[in-house]
Parts: structure tokens; C-alpha cells; sequence
């Protein structure tokens, strides 16, 4: 990752990012860490432990999918609000996750949030895009189905947009390095016929 010589990179976990934000979507929902406790049956200790363990050096609290659903249903966020990169500092943009598949920034985990973005053609990622679409017109209003629809054509045609124009740079180029090229041999030959 790319990080600006001044700010230091620091790996974090997927379940400190959670932490950091349920502490952050706890303070927003105005609830104290009894509150928030109560409603997702812990103990306002519990919550408090919790929320330390996004912090460096200190016991890492793993969520599960039951814990994180309830967290946000209790504050009020969709599910995605809770993996959202921290932005409770000025070193969010130096954050890097550590995963099987790889190391993340936060840009990563921000695509990764709803759409993984990929210039490849995985057949995983037409499957999860399909699946997407198909949930979108189940179970969103027409609406917001159509939003889906918009967003993830479009998503597809920026990509071709880009594509094709990068492949006419790349020909321009060429016709322009062969330009130069029968200038300089016309040049040449100009040359030799002047001898």
C-alpha cells in the first residue's frame, strides 16, 4: 500500500475495525455503553472492553455474524456501517487489513464493502454481482431495485469506456512511434540523396 512518507502504516484487524466502529455508531446513536449493552444483552463493561480492544495493545474481541447484526440493529446502522474504515483519526488512510487473500487498505476495504471492483472477469464476482441484483429485486422497493440495476450496469460500461480508451491511447501511441520512425528514416534517406 501506498502510504504518505509521514504516516506510519498500521495493521489493524477486521474485528478492531468493528470495534472502532461500534464505539463510533454508539456515541452517534447518543447511547451510553449501558445502553447499547442492555439492548444487545451485554454488560456495560463488556461494551466498554469491547470497544478498547480497536485500540492497539490491548485483547481483541471477535465478533460473529449475530454479534455485529445486533450491534447494528441496536444503533440504528446498516450491517456495512460497522466495517467501514475507522474514521476516527487522521491515520484512517494508512490502516492495512491482513487476509488470506491479501493485504487491504482502506480504499480495498471500502470497495469491498458492497462491490469488489476487479478488472478481472472471476466468474465468482459475475456470480455475486447476479445474486446481488436478484436480492435487489426481491426484496428492495422498485425503486431502489432499479438504483441496483443503474449502478451496477453502469459500473460494467465505465469500465468498458475505460478499457476502449486506454486501447486507443495505447494505438495512438504506436501510430505516433511510427510517425517518428518514417520521419526520421525520410530524413535519412534525404541525407544519403544529398551526398
Amino acid at each position: 500500500m501506498d502510504t504518505p512518507d509521514h504516516v506510519p502504516e498500521r495493521e489493524v484487524t477486521m474485528d478492531q475495525v468493528v470495534a472502532a466502529n461500534m464505539r463510533h455508531w454508539r456515541r452517534a446513536a447518543g447511547m451510553t455503553q449501558d445502553e447499547l449493552g442492555k439492548a444487545i444483552g451485554w454488560s456495560a463493561a463488556n461494551v466498554s472492553a469491547v470497544e478498547r480492544s480497536a485500540d492497539d495493545g490491548r485483547d481483541r474481541r471477535r465478533f460473529d455474524a449475530q454479534a455485529i447484526a445486533d450491534i447494528a440493529a441496536a444503533v440504528g446502522v446498516p450491517l456495512a456501517a460497522l466495517f467501514m474504515p475507522p474514521g476516527d483519526d487522521d491515520i484512517a488512510a494508512a490502516y492495512v487489513i491482513r487476509t488470506a487473500g491479501g493485504e487491504w487498505d482502506m480504499a480495498d476495504l471500502m470497495e469491498r464493502l458492497v462491490m469488489p471492483d476487479s478488472d478481472e472477469d472471476l466468474p465468482v464476482l459475475s456470480a455475486y454481482r447476479e445474486r446481488f441484483r436478484e436480492a435487489a429485486r426481491r426484496y428492495l422497493a422498485p425503486e431502489w431495485a432499479d438504483i441496483v440495476e443503474r449502478w451496477l450496469s453502469d459500473a460494467g460500461r465505465e469500465q468498458d469506456i475505460a478499457d476502449q480508451a486506454s486501447r486507443l491511447r495505447d494505438r495512438r501511441d504506436e501510430a505516433l512511434r511510427i510517425a517518428v520512425d518514417l520521419g526520421e528514416l525520410a530524413d535519412a534517406f534525404d541525407r544519403a540523396a544529398k551526398r
